[in-house]
């Protein structure tokens, strides 16, 4: 809207886009500044009368820019505006007046809020599987202004509608229900991916879906909660009001809906990871031990029957003998145990316990845990006879490295970094839309904090050790992919780091990336206003059980006014909230 005041602050005329952003025409002047109604953002304070941009520019001849405020137009409306005054000058440099721009940014700041939201949900989110699709089913129902919210799955064991997280529901809600005619069930059975019926009254579910009597609803918003193929579930938002959904509103249901779709996969392969583990167990817990009984005196030896069927062979179908003992040990492990057994033998070692493997008929080899002790001695204390136990450790040592390796731990990194990738690609789709220079930083900002995540899973799907990612690796790849990212003015960023060897679980890692995405951007945002080129120095080291995180620039500084403890920044909230996360000061 743009708007025109004489020498005494009185509004002569308004365009008609400003006429509405203001609700009406505001009748102001001479200096009555009083009718406007509004706080200067992002500090929330009333702005006094005098304190007015346009009193200002009227009054000292200087222009404001970029003042974003929150007024009370005079049609009731809150709204968020940017507001630009620029002094008018007659032949002799007097002020004759002053041109007011208003812009309407209301719709881009409450998807800015709202995808705020989003980023804290998600970074909140835990371990707990039932708490995490809670939090988000309530975030659905409040950030889309409905009535309640539902993520629902149909059982088809139990031939059932199933509500695993409510939002907002009646207290005589059904949480288990025949499925057929819910909308709900249907949208799983046979789609559509996204399903907004704006006037659920005049549809068939009006006497098909018993809830939509029940509850008087008026409009429905769901989208499927699926992976790949495989759906899930459903999760849909319902309105009492004939509810106008806009592509905005879908979108973000669709986040939330990838987000309960990443938790679903990390359950399924949780449940799978525990069922394979008890399984292997029981199979090495059923295994009867073979036995090995050698005469040290006279060379002869015992093999039972469980022996010869660990390694393939009928029973007795070899001679048994310290030799033939011998002999089944893979020729890279014979020195090793032979040497454990001779020095146990002569007392230098005080048990004798050993793994190896051994060569099973068919020549695959087969891990084994062998242990004895002597149980006959001399009169003088000379050993005589010694006697073991052999146990069959392959499906053991199977599960071990299972435990190491964490295969399937592994695909569910891959996967939730897939997800990450996709809420990342749908903000990095949306931010093209926008013309508004500061909101799109903000969504590129949000894109970078959930690349820090993608990342790390990114890393440790990678790595060898799922327990823990290399932190120096990590914060040098996050490092370059931001300078790439941020670098539009194409400064010579060197980059120095100084880093430990170290391994981290995923629990440090995570807030780690994002404290150095928040870090990182400022410095590539701010630090090098009119300068050729910079430089960045990262430092991580651990002293004692602490880790160390040290960044620094050699921009242009902070402002010597501004206070950290009273910064309203997100980046600061989000930094301060990974820290004391982490323990940190």
């Amino acid at each position: 809207g743009v708007w025109f005041a004489d020498e005494n602050g009185k509004l002569v005329m308004g365009n008609p886009a400003g006429i509405e952003i203001w609700g009406a025409e505001p009748k102001v002047g001479p200096k009555k500044y009083d009718v406007f109604k509004a706080r200067r953002l992002p500090s929330r304070e009333i702005i006094q009368p005098d304190d007015w941009a346009l009193a200002h520019t009227i009054n000292k001849g200087i222009a404001i820019t970029n003042e974003l405020l929150e007024i009370e137009a005079f049609d009731g409306k809150n709204k968020i505006i940017l507001n630009h005054t620029f002094p008018v000058f007659d032949n002799e440099d007097n002020v004759e007046g002053a041109i007011v721009i208003n812009q309407d940014i209301t719709t881009e700041k409450m998807k800015e809020l709202r995808l705020s939201k989003v980023n804290k949900c998600l970074l909140n989110l835990g371990s707990d599987f039932n708490e995490n699709i809670n939090s988000i089913t309530s975030l659905a129902g409040k950030l889309l202004d409905g009535a309640a919210a539902f993520y629902n799955k149909f059982d088809d064991t139990r031939d059932l509608l199933i509500s695993k997280s409510q939002w907002n529901a009646p207290p005589d809600f059904k949480k288990e229900d025949s499925p057929y005619g819910h909308v709900c069930y249907e949208t799983i059975i046979s789609g559509p991916e996204v399903q907004y019926i704006p006037d659920l009254l005049k549809t068939k579910y009006a006497t098909s879906d018993p809830n939509v009597q029940k509850y008087d609803l008026r409009s429905y918003l769901g989208h499927l909660v699926k992976a790949e193929d495989e759906v899930f579930g459903i999760l849909c938002v319902v309105f009492t009001e004939e509810t106008i959904v806009s592509e905005d509103d879908e979108k973000l249901i669709g986040i939330l809906a990838s987000a309960i779709a990443a938790e679903e996969e990390r359950l399924s392969y949780t449940n799978k990871l525990k069922l394979s583990e008890e399984r292997f167990r029981n199979v090495v817990e059923s295994i009867s031990d073979g036995i090995i009984e050698l005469d040290l005196v006279n060379n002869k030896a015992y093999f039972s029957d469980r022996y010869y069927q660990m390694l393939g062979y009928e029973p007795n179908e070899f001679e048994p003998s310290y030799q033939a003992w011998m002999k089944a040990i893979n020729p890279r492990d014979i020195d090793r145990v032979e040497k454990r057994f001779k020095e146990y033998i002569s007392g230098k070692r005080g048990d004798f316990n050993v793994e190896y493997r051994a060569v099973h008929k068919s020549g695959e080899l087969v891990w084994v845990q062998l242990k004895g002790k002597v149980e006959e001695y001399s009169d003088i204390g000379e050993p005589l006879k010694f006697i073991a136990t052999q146990i069959d450790m392959t499906e053991h040592k199977k599960l071990e490295e299972m435990k190491k390796n964490r295969l399937i731990v592994q695909e569910v990194h891959h996967r939730v970094k897939n997800n990450l990738q996709v809420i990342s690609s749908l903000l990095n789709m949306e931010s093209r839309k926008l013309e508004n220079e500061h909101i799109k930083h903000v969504f590129q900002d949000s894109q970078n904090r959930i690349r820090s995540m993608a990342l790390a899973h990114e890393k440790l799907y990678g790595a060898d050790n799922l327990a823990s990612v290399e932190i120096s690796d990590y914060i040098q790849s996050l490092s370059s992919y931001l300078i790439q990212s941020h670098n539009r003015n194409h400064i010579k960023i060197k980059l120095n780091i100084d880093s430990d060897t170290i391994y981290a679980s995923m629990d440090i890692v995570v807030p780690l990336g994002l404290i150095l995405n928040e870090i990182i951007t400022n410095s590539l945002k701010h630090a090098f206003y009119n300068m050729e080129e910079g430089t960045i120095n990262i430092s991580f080291y651990q002293i004692d059980d602490k880790y160390h995180l040290e960044i620094e620039d050699n921009g242009i500084g902070i402002s010597h006014d501004f206070d950290l403890e009273s910064s309203n920044s997100l980046g600061v909230k989000i930094i301060d909230m990974l820290v004391a996360q982490l323990g940190g000061d």
